[in-house]
C-alpha cells in the first residue's frame, strides 16, 4: 500500500475540514510505514501552505500505551490542535481512552482520522474515520502474483505493486471549531 499516499489523504482530509493544527501520532520509526505516513502528513500540510509544526508530532511505538500517553500530552498542549491524526487502529484505541477520560467527545470537542478500520469502535457507536488499505485488493494480486510465478510467467522478473488506499469517511473528521 501507498502509505505516503493514504497519509497524505487523511491529512488533506482534515484541513479540508478547516483543520489547521493537527497532530500526529506515529508509530516506531524504524517501521518503513510509520516513516511514510509521516512523510505524507507533512507534504499535506506543505503542500496547503501550512507550517508542519515539530510539537504537533507524537511519537508512539504502535501500542495502545503509547498513544494514550501521546494523546494526553496534545490534551495539555498551549495551543492545542484540533484534530490529532492516529497513524494505526491499535494506537486509535489508545487515543479513544483518552478523550473518553477527559470527557471529550469526537468531533465536537476534537477531531480524529486512523489508520486502518477498527470493527469493535463500530459496534459501540463511535463512528472513526480511516484510511483503509485495499485489503481485498491486495489479495486479489498477491495471489495473481503467485499463479504467475507458479506458472513460470514472470520469466525470473520481480513485480512491485503499490495499491492506492482509499479514506473511509464516518464524521470523525469534522471541524467543530476551536474546541472547548
Amino acid at each position: 500500500m501507498d502509505h505516503v499516499e493514504g497519509a497524505f489523504k487523511a491529512t488533506e482530509t482534515l484541513i479540508k475540514e478547516g483543520h489547521e493544527n493537527i497532530a500526529i501520532i506515529t508509530g516506531n520509526m524504524k517501521s518503513r510505514p510509520s516513516v511514510d505516513r509521516l512523510s505524507g502528513y507533512k507534504k499535506a500540510l506543505e503542500h496547503h501552505g501550512i507550517t508542519v509544526k515539530e510539537d504537533n508530532i507524537f511519537f508512539g511505538d504502535y501500542t495502545y500505551e503509547s498513544a494514550y500517553e501521546a494523546t494526553k500530552k496534545i490534551l495539555t498542549a498551549h495551543d492545542r490542535p484540533t484534530a490529532i491524526f492516529v497513524l494505526s487502529n491499535i494506537m486509535m484505541l489508545g487515543c479513544i481512552k483518552a478523550l473518553i477520560e477527559e470527557k471529550l467527545k469526537v468531533p465536537d470537542d476534537i477531531s480524529v482520522i486512523g489508520f486502518d478500520k477498527i470493527d469493535a469502535l463500530n459496534i459501540l457507536g463511535m463512528n472513526i474515520s480511516f484510511v483503509n488499505g485495499p485489503t481485498e485488493e491486495l489479495g486479489e494480486t498477491a495471489i495473481d502474483m503467485l499463479m504467475d510465478l507458479l506458472r513460470g510467467k514472470n520469466n525470473g522478473i520481480v513485480k512491485r505493486v503499490t495499491l492506492s488506499p482509499q479514506i473511509v469517511l464516518k464524521g470523525s473528521e469534522r471541524y467543530k471549531g476551536k474546541g472547548i
